[in-house]
Formats: structure tokens, C-alpha cells, sequence
């Protein structure tokens, strides 16, 4: 009985350590996670769900920007400032930079980013809806006058037909990135 005893008890250690060893030889997944932000005095904070976006210009025909200044049905977007203070401050105004356009450098250059060649003489264009306004690339917006709590500070955009006789609208891949600040007064 005491050989059965030690018998079933040494397989038992050998199998125990056989799956330790099985665990161990199949190795270990790890990684790291990032966690990232900022805290800041600013009187607002910018709402993480739309610090960064995409604005779906669509697919436009070359015959709707076929003419100088002639745009695309402009798109909704908008920044929420939320946790606003108005101690201090009771408006804001938004700055969009990014790479001017070659043509016209009010506006955004479109680059790379998609299936096939970059259209050309077509520009991205950031309208004001408060107040009433196309903006300029580097150039802070009109005051936008905020509330306490949450704020959504609406604009648009669209393409602008930045074309000429000699150079007419090219059809191509149409996108354009800006990066935004926001001030307080």
C-alpha cells in the first residue's frame, strides 16, 4: 500500500510539474498601455470624443467645382467645449491651421491619403456658422460667445474650386487635415 501511496504521489508531482513546465514553455503575452492627456487651466476643456474627427466631404463631381470659387454642399462639424467657467472669460474663437493651399492659401491644401493621385485646383474650405464667415488658415475666428458647462462651437466644411482657365479642376483623392486651437477671451 505504502509503494501504491509513493507510486501515485510521485506521478502526481511529475505531472504537476510536467504542466508547470508546459504553462511556462508556452510563453507569456504582455504590453504596455498608454495613457495620455493633459491637464490645463484653460476655462473649457475640449471634449476627447471630438479632439480629433473626420468630416465626410464626399464624392463630388469635377462639373460642380468646375468654376473659380464655386464649392461643394458644405458639412457639419462642430468642437464641444465642455466643464466651462465663465469666471473669467465669456467668449471663444477658434485658430484651424494646416498646409496652405498653393493657390490660395486661405484655404487647405489637399495632399496625399488616398487611392490615387491628389486632385488638383480644389481646396478645403472651414466656415464659421456663428459668425457667418469663411475662415482663414491661421486666423482666429470671430468670438463665440460661451455658457457655463457644455458648448458646441459649429462650423463647416466644404471643397472650393480654386480653378482658372488655364488650370481647370483634376479629379483625384480630396483630403485635408487641420489642426485646431482654441483661445479664450
Amino acid at each position: 500500500m505504502k509503494i501504491k501511496s509513493t507510486i501515485a504521489l510521485a506521478t502526481f508531482a511529475l505531472a504537476a510539474a510536467s504542466g508547470t513546465a508546459m504553462a511556462q514553455s508556452a510563453g507569456t503575452n504582455s504590453g504596455q498601455i498608454d495613457f495620455v492627456g493633459e491637464i490645463t487651466t484653460a476655462p473649457c476643456s475640449v471634449d476627447g470624443d471630438n479632439a480629433n474627427q473626420t468630416v465626410q466631404l464626399g464624392s463630388i463631381s469635377t462639373n460642380v467645382l468646375g468654376t473659380a470659387g464655386s464649392t461643394s454642399t458644405p458639412k457639419n462639424f462642430q468642437i464641444n467645449l465642455t466643464g466651462c467657467s465663465l469666471d473669467t472669460v465669456k467668449s471663444a474663437s477658434v485658430t484651424f491651421d494646416g498646409t496652405p493651399d498653393d493657390n490660395n492659401p486661405d484655404l487647405l491644401k489637399l495632399g496625399a491619403g488616398g487611392s490615387g493621385p491628389t486632385a488638383q485646383n480644389v481646396a478645403v474650405a472651414i466656415y464659421d456658422v456663428y459668425n457667418k464667415q469663411e475662415l482663414t488658415l491661421k486666423t482666429a475666428s470671430g468670438a463665440i460667445p460661451i455658457q457655463d458647462g457644455i458648448n458646441a462651437l459649429a462650423f463647416q466644411a466644404y471643397y472650393k474650386s480654386t480653378a482658372s482657365a488655364s488650370n481647370p479642376v483634376v479629379a483625384g483623392s480630396a483630403n485635408a487635415n487641420a489642426q485646431f486651437t482654441v483661445s479664450y477671451n
